[in-house]
């Protein structure tokens, strides 16, 4: 049996294939597709680039399920012996676990593409073009927000009348997938006294407080905007802001686009929301948008390792995380006062294991795998 899982963005598509043994699970193949809605189209399968010019005019949905069906080609799949592994970013207060897909579940998920509108719709509307093509393939479907399913009450809850509350608002946490390989990977649950701050650090980027490897308290909140400033996304805003800007004429529509693709470190840099290009730049704004970043990591750093009674580890992935040596230089380095001491050498290569022998805080650089824990979860029901 194979194992194909689909991790759809709105400008992105990443894909692996997994044969399922009886005991472990082997990469075979991978692929990203990477520019849709942009001039820089790209799709790379196991290390070759595939011609798709012809598909950079057309929709991202389309774009989506062309490519899936040159990935069928490419790797030769039969859908009879074929497990398709979906991320859905948005489980809601219902999902805590991996599901069988039916159109009835499909119709629960999409209720919630409102709340993470950036990635929901994509994720689902390929669910359905894959079930379409290949109807005798089986579907599943992972969730971000289930990793954090157990946080208690405390943590989920917002100071809103119980009416509003019964509507689903609460905090949910995503970045699930990511944070459960790490988990995983590092076996946390072994130390089930070990307090652990993860940093998912891109383009999109949280931050998650463990107790023994699972979550007791995330960076975001009822939605994917919240916590710390990212790409194009605000992080922490009063709610106030968002009230006087409505009263001074701006719609739904319009305040949804400024919070979610017109602010983070697009908006505080003018420049752009590629953490690579600011590092780099000279400019003035882009300085202050790499210092603003790291300012608000370090906050949220302090608020989770209150939440769990001290810290005893950082580990540092995705994008930035594990390629930015400068932006783990400047958190830990405001970190000291925690007892967080880096070595500059190892910190500048980016090993594994970055900590001073002096440090009495663990720092870690390690990759994630939101594709393996996909994997992983399909092998649970089927």
């Amino acid at each position: 049996m194979k194992i194909l899982t689909l991790n759809a963005g709105s400008s992105s598509l990443k894909a692996a294939l997994y044969n399922r043994g009886d005991e472990f699970l082997t990469r075979i193949g991978e692929a990203a597709l990477s520019g849709v809605g942009s001039t820089h189209l790209s799709l790379h399968i196991d290390g070759k680039t595939i011609d798709i010019a012809e598909l950079s005019k057309a929709d991202p949905a389309s774009i989506h399920a062309a490519v899936v069906e040159k990935l069928f080609e490419q790797f030769n799949l039969a859908d009879n012996e074929l497990i398709v592994s979906h991320r859905v970013v948005h489980g809601g207060g219902i999902f805590s676990a991996p599901a069988l897909v039916t159109n009835d579940l499909l119709e629960q998920l999409e209720s919630f593409n409102s709340l993470a509108p950036l990635h929901q719709p994509f994720n689902l509307r390929l669910v359905r073009q894959v079930q379409a093509a290949h109807p005798d393939s089986l579907n599943v479907v992972s969730f971000d927000t289930m990793f954090h399913a157990h946080q208690s009450d405390l943590e989920t809850c917002y100071a809103l009348p119980k009416s509003i509350r019964d509507m689903g608002i609460r905090r949910y946490g995503f970045h699930g997938l990511s944070y459960a390989y790490i988990s995983d990977s590092q076996q946390l649950y072994e130390n089930p006294e070990e307090r652990t701050v993860v940093l998912h650090l891109g383009a999109g980027s949280s931050a998650c407080a463990m107790l023994g490897g699972q979550s007791k308290a995330s960076s975001m909140g009822f939605s994917a905007v919240d916590g710390l400033p990212m790409g194009s996304r605000t992080g922490n805003l009063d709610p106030g802001v968002m009230v006087h800007l409505m009263r001074e004429g701006m719609s739904a529509d319009q305040l949804e686009t400024l919070l979610y693709k017109e602010s983070g470190w697009l908006g505080l840099s003018g420049l752009c929301s590629d953490m690579r290009t600011l590092i780099k730049s000279n400019e003035q704004n882009a300085k202050f948008t790499v210092d603003y970043y790291c300012y608000h990591i370090t906050q949220e750093i302090g608020r989770l390792t209150a939440i769990l009674g001290g810290l005893d580890r950082i580990i540092f992935t995705a994008g930035v995380g594990e390629h930015a040596p400068i932006i783990r230089e400047k958190v830990c380095n405001q970190l000291a006062w925690l007892g967080v001491k880096i070595d500059d050498t190892l910190n500048q290569s980016s090993q594994k294991e970055i900590a001073s022998d002096s440090s009495t805080v663990r720092v870690q650089v390690l990759p994630t795998d939101e594709e393996w824990m996909l994997a992983k979860y399909a092998t649970q029901l089927a």
